[in-house]
């Protein structure tokens, strides 16, 4: 079927074609879910994205989102659709490899759909597939906070000595969190380089997870502490000979 473009300007008629192509007016092809997800997540790659965050995105659209919605013209999607999906994880019961799953939390549920869906919705905006974001309908209830709920000194020797006990290789990244505050994926990036015996200090400038080194949870994260002599010590007691300044503190 012909349809006049309605313009005789060659640069207006190519943008209303590219329109059309992505079937914008009802016309072209209709691109699905799945098939635009298989193209996006083929560019979350590294450095582009955390190594983690495209971990995440798999898991949220191979177990969840893809199933619900993958064969729905994107385009389609609307927050009815999302409201559908958000009370299918809230309410129903899920099989994750073979195994029967429970309902999801409600963060669990906001960071699939709020995290992964619409990080993919917003590159499909940039690109004009959709013009429309059906995400920011979607209320939700006020994430709760509660205040922090910090070990009491009895507790932490009790889990020292039990770690010490039980998983001695373990026993110095322990110690090392209860008496530093940091974060497991600062001290799994930490490297020799970045301890002074001399100062006690540690400089906290990237982040470690699922083998990959990034950039630390937030700005305010970059950071050099003062740590106890002990921890200075510990950690001087498990350096191996043939381990180099860009060697990492823990294996």
């Amino acid at each position: 079927m012909n349809r006049s473009l309605k313009t005789k300007v060659r640069r207006f008629a190519e943008a209303r074609l590219n329109q059309y192509v992505r079937g914008q007016f009802g016309l072209g092809p209709k691109i699905t879910v799945k098939e635009y997800y298989e193209r996006w997540i083929e560019t979350k790659k590294e450095p582009l994205v955390r190594r983690s965050a495209a971990r995440d995105y798999r898991q949220a659209f191979t177990r969840y989102i893809l199933p619900a919605c993958g064969d729905m013209v994107l385009s389609s999607v609307s927050p009815g659709v999302l409201q559908t999906l958000r009370d299918m994880l809230l309410k129903s019961r899920h099989t994750v490899n073979g195994k029967i799953s429970g309902p999801l939390s409600l963060k669990t549920a906001r960071n699939i759909i709020d995290g992964s869906f619409r990080a993919m919705w917003r590159n499909a905006v940039a690109e004009e597939i959709v013009d429309k974001n059906p995400f920011t309908a979607l209320k939700w209830p006020p994430a709760e906070l509660r205040p922090p709920d910090p070990f009491t000194t009895e507790e932490r020797d009790k889990i020292l000595a039990r770690v010490h006990d039980k998983q001695p290789f373990y026993y110095p990244f322990v110690y090392t969190m209860f008496f530093t505050g940091m974060r497991p994926s600062e001290a799994a990036a930490l490297r020799l380089s970045d301890v002074d015996p001399q100062r006690r200090t540690l400089s906290i400038t990237k982040s470690r997870h699922l083998g990959a080194d990034a950039k630390p949870k937030t700005s305010r994260s970059r950071r050099l502490i003062t740590v106890p002599r002990e921890v200075i010590d510990l950690l001087d007691a498990i350096r191996l000979p043939w381990q180099e300044a860009d060697s990492h503190v823990f294996y």
